[in-house]
């Protein structure tokens, strides 16, 4: 995936698949400045990384695909957003397609 930023980014990924559903692990995942609504629609998705992770800064992008789970029903990619908070990375923001 590229560097060790863009990997914690990737990772940061596969930890939202697995936390959400589970506020309290979702809060510990989001920055604090997070716009995430966390409805039972993304809660029913899977996410997967479309692209590499970029970084700048403290910064980062990347985009995803958005799958309606257990259908299987693709919604679409969309950008998510990360950001550097005290040395980990955060999502920003998750906005679904």
């Amino acid at each position: 995936m590229g560097g060790p930023d863009a990997n914690h980014i990737a990772a940061l990924i596969d930890e939202v698949n697995d936390a959400r559903g589970d506020p309290k692990r979702m809060a510990a995942i989001l920055s604090s400045s997070a716009k995430i609504d966390q409805t039972q629609r993304f809660n029913r998705c899977e996410f997967t990384i479309v692209s590499r992770p970029k970084v700048n800064g403290t910064e980062g992008r990347c985009t995803v695909l958005a799958v309606l789970m257990p259908e299987g029903t693709p919604l679409g990619e969309v950008e998510w957003t990360f950001v550097k908070e005290n040395d980990q990375w955060k999502l920003a923001a998750a906005p679904l397609p």
